[in-house]
Formats: structure tokens, C-alpha cells, sequence
């Protein structure tokens, strides 16, 4: 490793102990070497080796993998790639995926025969096969192990036998033996017998607290060390307040690694925020402008960073207002891609005319208008990320040139004989079922869908109410710079008790008004019963909307040819709002002679919206035929 340390500075800050450091330089080297490189394989092994060392163990089991595929990996990385993958996957509970690398790993002629055995009886115990095992672990604690070039961890596949078992004492012999925090496995012995100690032992769990502490504390281990601190407060019954804002600064430390490693600290620090701070100003910190500390959130969050850093496209699904663009921009913060462009493509505001030419660009003389060369939206998003914001409302025709150039991931630009290749990850984001061939291209659908978001509406995510509004509330106190406002508890019960047909967006705006509303504290009375619709006599009325320039009356009568059907097993309230708003978008568009424009201002959205209820028009038609 020598000479590749003198080579590459990556391999020279992992040997300093700079894992952070190292991860940021072998991103640039592995970005500058050719696939066929010799030393591409290695420098990949000590990037996930890095991954590893901070806890991030899918980044790291990704490393691995894509390690292992490379030319030339010399014998010893493979053999170390297989072990730490095997040992991820016990981590994680996928038993096959370990069981097939020991499978590998065995057939490799100069393996480590203590670990195949302890990794054979870590798999035996957890298929509930410890009875042999129970009888082995004294003599294997008094064999001299040092022969094995991986003494640590075999004593770690020990310790997790001793564990799963219940030998606790033998656990902690095992732990004894191990010494300091070497690796993953050691510091997840220690902080497995913590948690069996707080619960019976608590001088022993302080013990094993302060011995974390004395090992030295690192970016992943203190947090959980704070933690610890956090469950002897509890069980010596000190201040609630103190362990509140404790728990609180123990998230904002997680926020760089939502990772298994700390998913028990994260969720332990969570449940007890919701359970006691809605009585507080507790606030919970935002990774990539997500806020909230629900399962919905943790989960979000844990597969956002594992998807980053693949290349294959992501498809994010999720009603309006729950956060899809900000989802995508999230993928590409935490990727390596984060320092080029993130280009949003607005699928249903660009008209199908000038779609190819806003997408692929042009060359001067292409059409009547095109006085110069342009660069497309695909040429803009080189090297970095471009997102298709509302994939689903694209035409028919625009469906098949976008598939075109996915397959390929080739295009030209329009009136050019010049084809280019673009190396932007490509995100996409609907809010329809896509699934449906009659709508979409089922071939376009399946080169979209290779990774997966669904994004929880707001009322499968109820308990972070409360957090989203202080959220905003600070936001907007801080554009406010000299106004300073607080949300009182009555306020957010109130706010907790609403309906959020928008989602995300809807809450933020009723948080929006009861701002402007409020001169200092905002209570229950600004933020308002809210906005409806209303049944009368087979008619629909939309309540008055509150403007400051003007009352808006809107009304729908029989002769636009819409009742209720009681006949109908259910007729779900979204979708009425959902028609009035398209009736209303319908009217305003004939009144202004079709002005996007000019129907937004007067309707109070962006024209993005006005488009969205556009193609909700054509679903309507498409589903009950047009009117008579």
C-alpha cells in the first residue's frame, strides 16, 4: 500500500485516521480513473473502508460491492470485502446475503479458518441452532487466537454468539479481551451490552459508558456516548428538561450519519421528544431541509442517503405538497454531486411545441426564431443532476423522446447531425399512478422506476406537526430579521387538529397567514377553523376565500352539470375539491381568454398549478367522457 499511499491522497488520509477526508479525495479519484484502471479497485475497497469506519454501513456494503467488481482487486481486499460485507448484512438482518458471502469467502484457497467458523456460529445461533455453540464459547475464549490475522474480529463474532444467546458475562470478557474501539464491531459489542446493563445493571452500563469515553470519542461514537449519558439520566430520574434539550443536541449531532449504527439513538431521542416536548419549544433539527422526527421521516431520510450515491435513476411518488423537489434535492446534496448543477425540469409548464428544444437545445438556424446556439436543459445539468419535476403529465409524444434519449442516454440537439452523451443522474417525481399503460409508457415507467421514494403524506406523519410549524415560524422570523414571534401551545394543538389536504405546503400555509395575522404570540384564534367545501341541495359551494384586496365569491351550480351521486358507494372529499378547483381553473382560464398568467394572480397560484389542474381536467374527461 506503499506506493499507492505516495499515489493517492485518499489512501494517505484513511492510513492518518481522516475518513471524512479520504472519502472527499477518493470521490475525485475514482471520478478521474477509467473502469479498466488497476488501482481503481483499490482505491473503491478503501473508500467503503472509510464508509465503514464512520458507521455508514450502506454506503459502505455498496462500496464493497461495487469493489469486488473491479479488475485486478488483490486477494486480501476481496477476502476483506466479503468479510465486511457478510458482517454489515448480520448487522442489518439479511442472514441469506451473509450466508452467501461466507459461501464465497470459503471457497477463496488461503480464507481464515476461526472466522469462517465464528461467522458459521453467528448464522447457526441466529437460525436458532445455539445449543453446540453455548458449550464451545468457554474454550474458544481460552485458545490463543493471535494466530489469526483477524483476531479482532473473530473476537467480535464471538461476542455477538455470546449476545444473541444471552451470555452476557461472556460478552463482556469477550469485550474485555478486545481492548479498545478498533473497528464497527468492537464499539457495537459495547453499546449492546450497554443497553442489557441499563436495563438491569445501571453501575455496569456507567462502567461501560465511561469506558467508551476513556477509548477517545469520534464523530460516530460520540453520539451514542451522549446517549448513553442520556439513558443514566433517565434511570437516576433527573430533570425532564435536561434530558429533553440533551436528546435534542444528540440529534443535531446525528444529522452528518442516519445510519443503522445510530437508527436505536435517533429513535430512542425521537420517542422521547414526542412524548414529552409538545409540552416545550423543543425544535428537531432539518437534514436537507426535511423536518421531523416521525418513523416516516427516519425512514425517508435512512434511504435518501443510501440511494445518493447510485447513478441509477430514482422515482419519487408522493401527493402534492409532500415534498418531491425537495426530496430530489436532498438525493443530490448528499451524493457526490452535490457541487454541479441540480436542473429541474417542469414537466407540465414547458408547452409540447418547444419541449424537444428546451430539453435538447438547438443550433441557430433550427427554426424561425433560433438566432444562436442554445444548451438545453440535459446540457446545463452536465455532471450533476437533472430532475423531471412532474413526469407524469407529459403528452404521449414528449413520453417517447424522453425515452429515447433514456435508453441511450444520447441526444442532439434540434437542426444538429452532432450527438452528445450526458452524465446527469436523473431523478424523477409524480403524484400519479404512473402503472397505468393507457397513460404512460409502461417501457418509459420501468427506466424510471429502478430506485423508489414514496413520500408520506402529512397525516401518516401527524406528530410532526408541531416540529414543521416552529420550522416555520423561525424560517419566517428570520426573513423578518427585526420580528421576532412565538407559536403558543394552544396554537399548535389547534393546528394539530386540522385536516391538510395539500400536505406540507397546505400546513405551511396556514402557518403563513397566522404570522401575518399575529403581533407577537400566534394562538389558536389565527389559526381559524380553515378553508372547505360545502354541500347545499345538490349545489357545491366553495367558502369565501379572504384577500386583501377583495371577497372572491365562487359558486357551482346544477347547470355545469355536476351532483352528487348518493347512490355511489363513496365519493372521497379530495377528489370534489379536487373538480371544484378544476372548474374554477376552467372558468378563469375562459374569462382571461386563456392567460396562464393572468388566471394564476387572479386564483392566488403559480402557474405550475394552474397547469396541474389543466391535466386534472383532461383525467376527469378521460375517466367519465366529456360533457353533454
Amino acid at each position: 500500500m506503499v506506493k499507492l499511499t505516495e499515489k493517492y491522497s485518499s489512501l494517505a488520509s484513511y492510513k492518518a485516521g481522516y475518513y471524512r477526508r479520504c472519502i472527499a479525495s477518493a470521490t475525485a479519484d475514482l471520478i478521474s480513473l477509467p473502469e479498466t484502471h488497476p488501482d481503481r479497485g483499490v482505491v473503491q475497497f478503501y473508500y467503503a473502508m472509510a464508509h465503514y469506519r464512520i458507521g455508514q454501513q450502506f454506503d459502505a456494503l455498496s462500496g464493497f460491492r461495487t469493489a469486488l467488481e473491479a479488475n485486478a482487486l488483490p486477494d486480501q481486499h476481496r477476502a476483506a470485502c466479503l468479510i465486511n460485507m457478510g458482517v454489515i448484512s448480520l448487522n442489518i438482518g439479511d442472514q441469506d446475503f451473509s450466508r452467501s458471502c461466507l459461501e464465497s469467502y470459503r471457497r477463496m484457497a488461503d480464507h481464515d479458518g476461526y472466522v469462517a467458523r465464528m461467522w458459521e456460529g453467528v448464522l447457526q445461533v441466529l437460525a436458532g441452532h445455539s445449543e453446540g455453540w453455548r458449550e464451545q464459547f468457554e474454550t474458544i475464549l481460552e485458545t490463543d487466537l493471535a494466530q489469526s490475522a483477524h483476531f479482532g474480529l473473530v473476537h467480535c463474532l464471538l461476542g455477538i454468539c455470546c449476545l444473541l444467546t444471552g451470555e452476557f458475562d461472556q460478552a463482556a470478557r469477550v469485550a474485555e479481551r478486545l481492548g479498545g474501539l478498533e473497528s464497527t464491531q468492537d464499539f457495537n459489542l459495547l453499546h449492546a451490552l450497554f443497553e442489557h446493563y441499563c436495563a438491569h445493571d445501571p453501575v455496569r452500563a456507567e462502567a461501560v459508558s465511561t469506558r467508551v469515553a476513556e477509548c477517545g470519542l469520534n464523530e460516530r461514537t460520540r453520539p451514542v456516548h451522549r446517549y448513553m449519558l442520556l439513558r443514566l439520566k433517565e434511570a437516576r430520574r433527573e430533570s425532564a428538561e435536561d434530558q429533553l434539550h440533551l436528546a435534542n443536541d444528540i440529534l443535531e449531532e446525528c444529522r452528518q450519519s442516519f445510519d443503522p449504527g445510530l437508527g436505536q439513538v435517533v429513535e430512542y431521542c425521537s420517542a422521547l421528544i414526542r412524548e414529552h416536548a409538545p409540552q416545550t419549544g423543543v425544535m428537531v433539527p432539518s437534514k436537507y431541509g426535511i423536518v421531523g422526527i416521525s418513523p416516516a421521516v427516519m425512514s425517508l431520510r435512512i434511504h435518501i442517503e443510501r440511494y445518493a450515491r447510485s447513478e441509477s435513476p430514482v422515482l419519487i411518488i408522493g401527493d402534492s405538497g409532500t415534498g418531491k423537489e425537495l426530496t430530489a434535492l436532498a438525493l443530490h446534496e448528499a451524493s457526490p454531486r452535490r457541487a454541479k448543477p441540480f436542473v429541474t425540469v417542469n414537466c407540465p409548464a414547458i408547452p409540447e411545441g418547444v419541449f424537444e428544444s428546451a430539453l435538447f437545445g438547438h443550433v441557430n438556424g433550427a427554426f424561425t426564431g433560433a438566432r444562436r446556439d442554445h444548451a438545453g436543459l440535459i446540457e446545463q445539468a452536465s455532471g450533476g443532476t437533472l430532475f423531471f419535476d412532474e413526469v407524469g403529465d407529459l403528452p404521449p409524444a414528449l413520453q417517447s423522446k424522453l425515452l429515447r434519449f433514456l435508453e441511450s442516454g444520447e441526444f442532439r440537439r434540434v437542426g444538429s447531425e452532432q450527438t452528445s452523451r450526458c452524465c446527469a443522474r436523473i431523478i424523477a417525481a409524480t403524484n400519479r399512478d404512473l402503472s397505468d399503460p393507457e397513460r404512460f409508457r409502461n417501457d418509459l415507467y420501468h427506466r424510471l422506476r429502478k430506485l423508489v421514494l414514496v413520500l408520506p403524506s402529512l397525516c401518516d406523519r401527524g406528530e410532526d406537526v408541531r416540529y414543521l410549524a416552529r420550522h416555520r415560524v423561525e424560517v419566517l422570523n428570520r426573513r423578518a430579521g427585526d420580528i421576532w414571534k412565538t407559536l403558543a401551545p394552544p396554537a399548535e394543538q389547534a393546528l394539530q387538529e386540522r385536516e391538510y389536504p395539500g400536505n406540507v405546503r397546505d400546513l405551511f400555509n396556514v402557518v403563513d397567514r397566522a404570522w401575518h395575522d399575529a403581533v407577537q404570540i400566534i394562538g389558536a384564534e389565527h389559526i381559524g377553523a380553515g378553508e372547505g367545501v360545502a354541500l347545499i341541495h345538490g349545489d357545491l359551494h366553495m367558502k369565501e376565500m379572504e384577500s386583501s384586496r377583495a371577497q372572491i365569491p365562487v359558486s357551482f351550480s346544477e347547470e355545469k352539470g355536476w351532483r352528487l351521486d348518493f347512490s355511489a358507494a363513496e365519493v372521497p372529499l379530495r377528489k370534489l375539491q379536487d373538480k371544484a378547483a378544476v372548474l374554477a381553473v376552467r372558468q378563469a382560464m375562459e374569462h382571461f381568454n386563456g392567460n396562464v398568467d393572468e388566471t394564476a394572480r387572479f386564483l392566488g397560484v403559480s402557474r405550475r398549478s394552474v397547469y396541474r389542474y389543466l391535466q386534472k381536467e383532461r383525467e376527469f374527461i378521460e375517466e367519465t367522457g366529456p360533457e353533454a
